[in-house]
């Protein structure tokens, strides 16, 4: 590792954020989803490797904070282009409530089918909802903390794009990224908390893992911002 790629390693780095600063219950909820023992906020946060000698680390305010300032931008567009837009949310929160709004907000706006088995029936997306969920979750671990755009979900008729600031870190190409042999983390304490919460594996698992669900998903690089592409099947 260089030192280049040691001071792009933001995440874990001193914040200027206090514990004041911290929802209690946030923490309280994270600590039991980890299944580690509860006694206080300082000691929480040392087990989870987010306060260093009674200071917080950048990622604390990101998953605990009582204004994290993460931000989100969500649109549905008419057609192909962002030449007309049908809809638009922005959110800001933790990263952790912003995962879930961007999954509900996608799901809000693709085609669900239907299928039987049995006497029930199943819904069923036009796009993999692991797939969706893993590229999610990987634009806000994988994104630069320190650019101040936002990650973006743009709904297109014929595609559904999701985008975060920040190129592949460390020299990563699409093509060693596809063969999900090689993970190189740009937040490695945010990737392990997400960890702690089985978001994440430790093994970088999430391109193979939308792969296996969505083989013809498309990455691509422009302008420093990592986009990952779903093809819709009703387009």
């Amino acid at each position: 590792l260089n030192k280049n790629h040691e001071t792009l390693r933001w995440d874990n780095k001193i914040s200027k954020a206090t514990i004041t600063d911290l929802d209690e219950n946030k923490v309280k909820n994270f600590v039991k989803q980890a299944e580690l023992p509860w006694d206080n906020m300082p000691n929480a946060l040392e087990k989870l490797d987010a306060m260093r000698d009674g200071k917080l680390l950048n990622a604390a305010p990101l998953f605990f904070g009582k204004k994290a300032g993460v931000k989100l931008r969500c649109a549905v567009f008419a057609s192909t282009t962002t030449s007309t837009i049908l809809d638009r949310h922005d959110y800001e929160g933790d990263i952790l409530t912003l995962i879930e709004e961007a999954q509900k907000y996608i799901l809000k706006n693709i085609h669900i089918g239907m299928r039987l088995e049995g006497l029930y029936r199943v819904d069923v997306p036009e796009i993999s909802v692991e797939a969706l969920r893993e590229a999610v979750i990987n634009a806000f671990c994988h994104r630069d903390y320190r650019d101040p755009e936002e990650v973006r979900v743009a709904i297109f008729k014929d595609r559904v794009e999701i985008r975060n600031p920040g190129s592949l870190f460390g020299g990563l190409t699409i093509e060693e990224l596809r063969t999900g042999s090689i993970s190189k983390r740009r937040n490695p304490l945010v990737a392990d908390l997400l960890r702690r919460i089985h978001m994440v594996e430790g093994w970088g698992r999430g391109i193979p893992l939308i792969l296996e669900s969505e083989p013809d998903v498309k990455f691509e690089e422009i302008a420093q911002i990592f986009i990952t592409s779903f093809g819709r099947k009703s387009f």
